[in-house]
């Protein structure tokens, strides 16, 4: 075989494994995007799971309460204990707008991960940048969705501790209420 035949071949053989190898590493690093977009859906899910769908209801029942007691109560001592079930009471509902704000802009940036990873596993696919900067750009990706994850879990903790509060101050506090408002009518 001729000597250029065999440096053809050679050359050959060595683009052919090179190809392989960024083959091999660009499916890998479509693999890892792809298992970020499975994390943000299952996120995604459990905090749709968790929505307060009854926040403007919660409020208004808060609200209601609340100015009830406050026009229909005539102590000139207020009770301590009543006194703090009430600011407890007034506590919980400005935590829901709280809880509120923080699933609309965990849900605002769940969809814009969402766009974020369907454009880096697009210009992966199409071979925009060379390897090494999508496993930067990968890394960078996996940070905000952690945050996202965390914003999420610190969501539910408090929309469970909130909701349980309210659950266990408002049949109270509404009887007692309504109680002041039927006295008065009276």
């Amino acid at each position: 075989m001729p000597m250029y035949s065999k440096l053809f071949v050679s050359f050959f053989l060595v683009l052919l494994c090179s190809c392989d190898a960024k083959k091999a590493e660009r499916e890998k690093l479509v693999s890892e995007v792809q298992n970020l977009q499975y994390e943000l859906d299952t996120t995604e899910k459990y905090l749709l799971s968790n929505k307060i769908d009854t926040v403007s209801d919660l409020k208004l029942a808060i609200s209601s309460v609340v100015l009830r007691i406050k026009n229909n109560l005539e102590l000139s001592t207020v009770d301590t204990l009543l006194a703090q079930k009430l600011n407890a009471y007034k506590v919980i509902g400005r935590n829901i707008d709280h809880l509120h704000r923080s699933y609309v802009n965990t849900k605002s940036a769940i969809q814009q991960e969402k766009t974020d990873l369907e454009n880096l596993l697009h210009d992966l696919e199409n071979g925009m940048n060379n390897l090494e900067e999508f496993s930067r750009f990968i890394a960078f990706e996996k940070g905000k969705i952690d945050t996202i994850k965390a914003s999420t879990s610190v969501f539910v903790k408090d929309k469970r501790s909130n909701l349980a509060g309210f659950e266990s101050l408002h049949q109270e506090l509404n009887t007692f209420s309504l109680l002041l408002l039927k006295e008065e009518n009276e």
